[in-house]
């Protein structure tokens, strides 16, 4: 995987993992530590799982 498509997966986590981080924050589910840990591991999640399990970007 290139380091093109690792930094657009990891820009799709980060996003999708803002939307739910904050809509949990916002109705106190999380506290902010917890929110900084959940937009980290979504933000890392996405390019990690893709490089170990292929599905979406196939050479």
């Amino acid at each position: 995987m290139t380091w093109k498509a690792w930094l657009l997966l990891a820009i799709l986590g980060f996003v999708l993992s803002g939307f739910v981080t904050s809509f949990m924050f916002y109705f106190d589910w999380l506290n902010e530590s917890q929110a900084i840990k959940l937009a980290i591991m979504g933000t890392v999640a996405i390019p990690v799982s893709e490089r170990f399990f292929p599905i979406v970007l196939k050479k």
